[in-house]
């Protein structure tokens, strides 16, 4: 969803409890690795 533009790393953040630093460490790993790196 972010990629797409959708939402940005605060809302996914706020949707699913977490802080958008994990967000955004989520987002770098998938950015690097793909999907099977989370």
């Amino acid at each position: 969803m972010l990629k797409a533009g959708k939402l940005s790393q605060a809302e996914i953040a706020r949707q699913l409890g977490v802080s958008r630093a994990t967000v955004s460490d989520w987002a770098k790993v998938v950015g690097s690795q793909g999907i099977k790196g989370l």
